[in-house]
């Protein structure tokens, strides 16, 4: 469990997948430290800002193959991601209707999940960007984003949500859900979290008697 920038919430601040790490450029030295010693020079930590604004978790999302970011990303900023970053990652910078992407998208490297109903074009984009299969689940009547339900390529994390619609995201990613007992008022168990298939990264806000709990379900 670890604290950034004297907050908790790590997915707000920092965007982490099986290739990269992207944080604001306004960790202190003890916070780098530990995040390399966490991730062990083998995925790219950037430190940057999207716009001058170090909510890198909000403005941006990504897996191995892409990353979707805000348009409020500057050239500058562009330049610096596209030197440190994979050279086979595509970068993108996203219409000014998804200035922020977490709040509409949850993705690993095989699925996108949004509810919103996207042009078909948009989609498309998504998919060719990110190499994945968008899934709209515009009748499931429960918000889906990288904040309340992210996920890796192996399982899903969520909370307040009914058995009903648990069962039927089963179906649907093919992945096992966890599903935490928040104890306290946030709901937002991806604002709390990193977490890549090898990595779980929790903030100091997360309760491990939240895990005490914990459902675990798998459609078969």
């Amino acid at each position: 469990k670890i604290a950034l920038k004297n907050s908790e919430l790590l997915g707000i601040y920092m965007n982490l997948t099986n290739k990269y790490l992207i944080t604001s450029e306004k960790n202190n030295i003890k916070e780098e430290i530990i995040l390399k010693n966490i991730l062990k020079k083998k995925i790219n930590i950037i430190s940057t800002t999207i716009g001058g604004s170090s909510l890198i978790g909000c403005l941006s999302i990504g897996n191995e193959n892409g990353l979707l970011i805000s348009n409020l990303l500057t050239r500058r900023e562009f330049l610096f991601i596209r030197k440190n970053i994979p050279r086979n990652i595509n970068i993108i910078p996203l219409q000014i209707s998804f200035n922020n992407p977490s709040a509409i998208l949850s993705i690993n490297d095989d699925i996108l999940l949004t509810n919103l109903n996207h042009k078909k074009s948009t989609i498309q984009s998504f998919n060719s960007i990110l190499k994945t299969k968008s899934l709209v689940l515009n009748n499931l009547n429960f918000t889906v984003n990288k904040f309340n339900f992210p996920m890796n390529n192996f399982y899903a994390i969520t909370s307040h949500i009914t058995e009903k619609i648990l069962l039927s995201l089963c179906n649907i990613i093919q992945i096992p859900i966890f599903r935490i007992g928040c104890c306290d008022d946030n709901k937002f168990i991806g604002s709390n979290v990193l977490l890549n298939d090898a990595i779980f990264i929790a903030g100091k806000t997360i309760k491990l008697n939240w895990f005490d709990n914990i459902n675990y379900i798998l459609q078969k």
